[in-house]
């Protein structure tokens, strides 16, 4: 029968190693029981040959016209975004009108007016 006065007696090496750290000596021989398995390499016979490629050389071209292009394309791009985003904020800004109105903080005839001119302002984008 394990008494517990013999276990305070009974010390491991690692306890008296670690300076009195029984936290440790439980964590000691935790990972003793898994084995390491060594890969296997394929025998002689086995091994893939490498497989041929057909290597292709492609030159590049930088022409001027395709510069100007792209360019001309990126600033159409950015303009849309810009477009998109502002007309996003307009939205927000909108259903944040409403939502106070919702809450009695404005009236209605300032939610209306907000609304009104945030659309004007929405169709003299886009045109």
């Amino acid at each position: 029968m394990n008494n517990p006065s013999n276990r305070d007696n009974e010390q491991s090496p690692n306890h008296e190693a670690g300076g009195g750290n029984t936290n440790l000596d439980m964590f000691v021989n935790k990972f003793s029981v898994l084995a390491v398995e060594e890969p296997q390499e394929p025998q002689q016979g086995q091994r893939k040959s490498p497989e041929l490629k057909n290597v292709v050389k492609v030159e590049l071209v930088n022409n001027d016209e395709d510069e100007a292009t792209d360019s001309h394309c990126r600033l159409i791009l950015f303009k849309a975004y810009c477009l998109f985003q502002d007309l996003y904020k307009m939205r927000a800004f909108i259903s944040y009108t409403w939502s106070e109105y919702r809450d009695k903080k404005i009236d209605l005839m300032n939610a209306a007016v907000m609304t009104d001119s945030a659309l004007q302002l929405r169709v003299s984008l886009l045109v």
